[in-house]
């Protein structure tokens, strides 16, 4: 409503007094006298319109002389503002059908809160506040959408809860890890909530190491510590049963990615029950350097067919004799690091239970020497690249078609494999014992 000057009051009294006198006068006609009076009468009334014109036309200002055209009401101070209603949330929501678009100051949120839904069912929020505030955050109650695994990339979200938001803005930040670096945690900037509510961070980076990523938040003037574990690589072996599996095949670049398919992740050949010292290379892409018996391979060291060594191994060895590998206890002729051991036959079958462990394929699976595209995941924690293995003389068979990976397992003079091909897997496969095949390790 526009407020009235008061120098227009008086004016606008004296002319409706005295347009009320003129009707009386010109609607009576009862003289000529009298006629003559009220087009007199008339005549002063349009007089002291015109007089009082000026300030009728400037009541959309207060302050000022002269408002803005296209405001309805302009206020003008250098020394003054304009106060809004000051209520509680409680006095705010009392007020009966608000109308869209109304305006108060919330005494308990501190900013400037505006309805923006309707009348019969008003939406308070926050448009104007010096800071985002929060009365507290609760990082031990953080809901992480996935696992973050070492040594690859993560992408994974955490849902953080907090009380006592006012509504109003807060900036983005990114912090990055301790403990375990190489991650970052990024907030994208947002509102908080009238209340309680959650703040979702992004992770994402390359995992130094297994442990735990500390990350320092700082948001609505609180602060907590994120603590979040990072784990190896690994597979159910059994309903409910996980199990660590090494991120890479033994010999394997364990700086490239375990999930990103390449000749990097190959790794050495191993006969059966054998732990060598040298790994044997064909004489056509390098010398082999080593002298005979050979009981293993080396993988390829380059993209190529210059580097794929898939010939046959001069000095290739023969077969490992029973008890080199055992299942029921790590031998000392098993190549696996401390802590990890060559996985059983049962291990294997655990670990191709696809109702535990969702397949997923990657490649071609088309057999050619430099052809490292093949392999399957298993969940969402473990690749096992399709590599092929070496036959009798050490000669590479079917690489990217197939892939073979030893148990510690014997069956009879032979030995059992986890077998891989583009139409499943399968740990009824056996092979003679001097086969070269790949070895991922499992955690005891």
């Amino acid at each position: 409503m526009a407020i009235p000057n008061p120098t227009t009051i008086p004016l606008r009294r004296s002319a409706a007094a005295g347009l009320k006198r003129m009707y009386t006068i010109i609607h009576m006609k009862k003289t000529t006298n009298d006629l003559r009076l009220g087009l007199s009468a008339l005549a002063c009334l349009i007089a002291l319109l015109l007089s009082s014109s000026a300030p009728l036309l400037a009541q959309n200002v207060r302050g000022g002389s002269v408002g803005d055209p296209t405001a309805l009401l302009d206020l003008q101070s250098t020394s003054k503002g304009l106060l809004l209603p000051r209520m509680s949330s409680a006095e705010r929501s009392a007020i009966v059908n608000p109308a869209e678009g109304l305006l108060i100051y919330n005494t308990n949120l501190g900013c400037i809160e505006l309805n923006i839904g309707s009348s019969a069912s008003p939406k308070w929020g926050c448009i104007l506040a010096m800071n985002g505030r929060i009365a507290g955050i609760d990082c031990g109650a953080a809901v992480l959408s996935d696992s973050l695994i070492v040594a690859t990339t993560n992408r994974v979200d955490v849902t953080i809860p907090y009380t006592g938001g006012n509504g109003s803005f807060y900036t983005g930040q990114a912090v990055a890890s301790t403990g375990v670096t190489g991650l970052t945690a990024e907030l994208l900037s947002g509102a908080f909530a009238n209340g309680s509510g959650s703040l979702t961070y992004t992770i994402t980076g390359v995992p130094s190491a297994k442990g735990t990523a500390s990350f320092a938040l700082s948001v609505g003037g609180q602060t907590c510590t994120l603590s979040l574990p990072v784990s190896g690589c690994g597979a159910f072996v059994g309903i409910g049963q996980w199990k660590e599996f090494m991120c890479h095949n033994l010999g394997a670049n364990t700086s490239a990615d375990p999930f990103l398919p390449g000749w990097e992740l190959i790794g050495n050949y191993y006969q059966w029950g054998r732990n060598p010292g040298c790994f044997g290379r064909d004489g056509i892409d390098d010398v082999n350097p080593c002298s005979s018996p050979v009981y293993g391979a080396a993988g390829p060291w380059g993209a190529t067919t210059a580097n794929d060594n898939a010939g046959g191994i001069t000095g290739w060895g023969p077969s490992a004799p029973d008890g080199a590998w055992l299942d029921d206890v790590k031998t000392a002729n098993d190549p696996c690091p401390a802590g990890f051991r060559v996985p059983t036959k049962v291990q294997w079958d655990g670990l191709a239970n696809e109702s535990i462990n969702p397949p997923v394929f990657f490649g071609t699976w088309a057999d050619m020497s430099n052809n490292y595209s093949s392999g399957i995941r298993f969940g969402n924690a473990l690749f096992l690249p399709a590599a092929g293995q070496r036959s009798f003389g050490g000669s590479l068979i079917s690489r990217a078609s197939n892939g073979a990976y030893w148990s510690s397992t014997v069956s009879g003079t032979s030995a059992r494999e986890f077998r891989m091909t583009p139409q499943g897997t399968y740990t009824f496969f056996v092979s003679s014992r001097s086969f070269g095949n790949l070895i991922r390790c499992v955690a005891e």
